[in-house]
């Protein structure tokens, strides 16, 4: 799970919203990440709104620009098929992304 939070991070900061930054927005979404076991992405959506259209599309943005995600190892392909993933975004004033 690391590995999935430092990469969204990782490419979080690789293509920070220009909107966000020009705004001087800061916050984000609660968002849910099903990956299926080959990597691809299966289905995302905002759980938790941050009530900022930008922020939230940009979240939303950036899992796609991650995706395919690495295979399930093959342990965790003979249990399941998807995994979902959620986790709480943060963008910053500072041009900083967050995902906890």
């Amino acid at each position: 799970m690391d590995d999935w939070v430092n990469k969204m991070e990782r490419i979080g900061a690789l293509n920070y919203p220009q909107e966000v930054r020009s705004q001087g927005l800061s916050g984000g979404p609660t968002l849910s990440v099903v990956i299926n076991a080959d990597g691809s992405l299966a289905a995302l959506r905002v759980t938790i709104s941050s009530h900022n259209a930008t922020l939230d599309a940009a979240a939303e943005k950036i899992v796609r620009a991650a995706a395919p995600f690495a295979p399930f190892p093959p342990a965790l392909a003979a249990q399941a098929q998807s995994l979902e993933i959620r986790r709480k975004w943060h963008f910053t004033t500072g041009n900083d992304l967050s995902v906890q």
